[in-house]
C-alpha cells in the first residue's frame, strides 16, 4: 500500500506540474483566474468521480478502485496531446471567455451540491444515478461551447492568419517579458545609464551590492535576481522571499488540513451522526471549490484594478481562516457546519494564490520545481498540525475521559480497565479539539503577519508590474 501511494502521488505530481506550468504559459495575464479554474476543478474530483462510479458500477467499493484505475489513465492518454504551449493571440479578451469558463464551473458544483443532498436523504435508483452522471458530463462539458467558437470561426481563421504573417513568437517566449522585469547579467550592469526610464531595465549599478561570492559549490549563481526574473534554484533557495512565503504556507495549509483530515472525528465528538458529518464533508469539498475559484479570480482582479499586491490577497485570506478556527473552538450553534466550510473555503483558496506568487516573484523558467518545493509544506503543516497537536490534544482529553470513567466504575475489573486503556480511544465533549483550535487559530495569525511581511517586501515589485501591463495594454489598444 505504501508503495501504490508512493506511485500515485508522484504520477499525479508529474500531471499537476504539467497543466499548471503550461497553462501558466499560455495565459501569463490571467494567472489567478486560470489556476483558480484549475485548483477549483481537482477540489470536484472527487464528487465527479463518485457520480461516474455510482453510474457504472453502482454501489460496489472495489469495483471504485477499479474505476480510479482506469479513468484518469484513459483521460491523460486521450488528453495529454492538447497539453503543450500556445502561440498568444493578439488582441484576445481571454479574461471573457475566463468568465464564461467560470459560469459553467459554478453551474457544476450547484448542480453537485443539489445532487448530494438527493442522494443522502433520499432513495435514488441506479436508473436515477445514470441520468443524474449524464446530465453532469453535458455540464461538464460546456466550456467546449466557448473552445469552438474561440477556434473555428471565420475571424479567428482570418486573424490567425494575419498573426503567423506578422510575428510567430509562441506565448511561453513572452510569457515572463508580459509580467516580470528583465536583469542584464553583470557585465551590462555597470554600462548600463542610471538614469534609464524604462522600468524593465531599471536595475541598481552597484556591484558590491548586486554581486556576491559563495563557495564552490555555489559559483553558479553570479548576481542576486530582481523580483520577477527567472531565478535559479539556488537563486531561489537563498531567497528570504521563499523562506516567507514557505513558513507562511506551511502555517496556513497546516491549518487548514488539520480540520479537514479530522472531520469524521471533530463531528462525532460534538454529538453529530454519521449522515450529518457525511453532508458537512461534502458541502467542505464545494466550499474548496469556492475558495479555490473564487479567489483566484478576485486576486487577478484586485492585481489588475486596484493594483492590490497578490500576498495582501493571501494574508485576508489567512485571516479569515483564523476566524473559521476560532469558530469551531466557541462551538456556537451550527459552529460545525459554519467554520469547517469557512475553513474549508480557505485551504482551497490558498492554493491559486500561492501558484500565481511564486510564478509572478520567481519567473517561469524553474516555476514547476517552486511549485513543487511550495506544496511540500501542506504536508509539513499537516504533520505537525494534525499529528502533533491535534492528536495529541485529542489522546491526552480521551484519556481523561477514561480515567473519569474508570473512578466512577469501581466495579470494573482491572483487565477490563488495562484493555480500555491500550484501545483506541473516543473522546467526546467540545475540550476534545478546543485547544487545538486555539493553536492553528494562532498559527494561521502567523502565517497572516508573515504573508503582510511579504506584502510590504514586494509592494514595488507589484506596484511597477501593474505598471507595465497597463502601459502594454494601451499600445495594444492604440495599434
Amino acid at each position: 500500500m505504501c508503495f501504490y501511494h508512493f506511485v500515485a502521488g508522484n504520477s499525479w505530481a508529474f500531471v499537476s506540474t504539467a497543466v499548471l506550468v503550461t497553462s501558466v504559459q499560455n495565459f501569463s495575464g490571467s494567472r489567478g483566474m486560470v489556476i483558480g479554474l484549475l485548483k477549483g476543478f481537482i477540489g470536484l474530483s472527487g464528487p465527479l468521480l463518485t457520480q461516474i462510479y455510482l453510474a457504472i458500477y453502482g454501489n460496489n467499493p472495489s469495483s471504485y478502485v477499479l474505476l480510479a484505475t482506469w479513468l484518469p489513465a484513459t483521460v491523460y492518454l486521450l488528453l495529454m496531446v492538447f497539453i503543450r504551449p500556445l502561440p498568444q493571440r493578439r488582441g484576445e479578451n481571454e479574461t471573457q471567455k475566463l468568465y464564461l469558463f467560470l459560469g459553467a464551473a459554478v453551474l457544476l458544483a450547484a448542480y453537485l451540491m443539489v445532487v448530494n443532498f438527493v442522494q443522502n436523504f433520499g432513495k435514488v435508483s441506479h436508473i436515477d444515478n445514470e441520468i443524474i452522471a449524464a446530465f453532469m458530463i453535458v455540464i461538464l462539458f460546456l466550456p467546449l461551447i466557448v473552445v469552438f467558437r474561440s477556434n473555428f470561426s471565420p475571424q479567428t481563421s482570418e486573424r490567425e492568419q494575419n498573426e503567423d504573417e506578422e510575428s510567430p513568437e509562441p506565448s511561453y517566449q513572452k510569457a515572463s517579458h508580459s509580467v516580470s522585469f528583465h536583469t542584464p547579467l553583470l557585465s551590462e550592469i555597470c554600462s548600463e545609464d542610471q538614469t534609464s526610464n524604462n522600468p524593465r531595465e531599471e536595475v541598481s549599478c552597484c556591484p558590491s551590492r548586486r554581486y556576491f561570492k559563495f563557495d564552490d559549490f555555489l559559483t553558479g549563481v553570479r548576481y542576486r535576481p530582481s523580483r520577477g526574473d527567472d531565478y535559479t534554484i539556488l537563486q531561489a533557495l537563498m531567497s528570504l522571499d521563499l523562506w516567507i512565503l514557505f513558513v507562511a504556507l506551511t502555517c496556513g495549509f497546516g491549518a487548514g488540513v488539520a480540520v479537514l483530515q479530522n472531520m469524521g472525528q471533530i463531528g462525532s465528538s460534538l454529538g453529530y451522526s454519521q449522515l450529518q458529518v457525511t453532508t458537512a464533508v461534502s458541502l467542505v469539498n464545494i466550499w474548496g471549490f469556492i475558495g479555490r475559484v473564487g479567489f483566484g479570480f478576485a486576486s487577478e482582479l484586485f492585481l489588475q484594478r486596484k493594483g492590490v499586491p497578490r500576498p495582501l490577497s493571501f494574508a485576508v485570506i489567512l485571516a479569515i481562516l483564523c476566524a473559521g478556527q476560532l469558530i469551531l473552538a466557541f462551538n456556537l450553534p451550527g459552529a460545525f457546519y459554519v467554520g469547517s466550510m469557512v475553513v474549508g473555503m480557505c485551504y482551497g483558496a490558498q492554493w491559486p494564490v500561492m501558484t500565481a506568487m511564486v510564478s509572478e516573484i520567481f519567473g517561469l523558467k524553474f516555476f514547476g520545481t517552486f511549485y513543487n518545493f511550495a506544496t511540500l509544506a501542506s504536508p509539513l503543516g499537516s504533520h505537525i498540525l494534525s499529528v502533533r497537536v491535534a492528536g495529541y490534544v485529542y489522546d491526552r482529553e480521551a484519556n481523561k475521559q477514561h480515567a473519569m470513567h474508570a473512578i466512577f466504575h469501581k466495579k470494573a475489573s482491572s483487565i477490563l480497565v488495562q484493555f480500555t486503556q491500550k484501545s483506541d480511544l473516543l473522546c467526546y465533549g467540545v475540550q476534545c479539539y478546543r485547544l487545538s483550535f486555539f493553536i492553528m487559530a494562532t498559527f494561521s495569525m502567523f502565517a497572516c503577519l508573515l504573508s503582510l511581511i511579504l506584502t510590504a517586501r514586494t509592494r514595488g515589485f507589484y506596484k511597477q508590474q501593474i505598471l507595465i501591463v497597463t502601459s502594454e495594454s494601451a499600445s495594444e489598444r492604440e495599434s
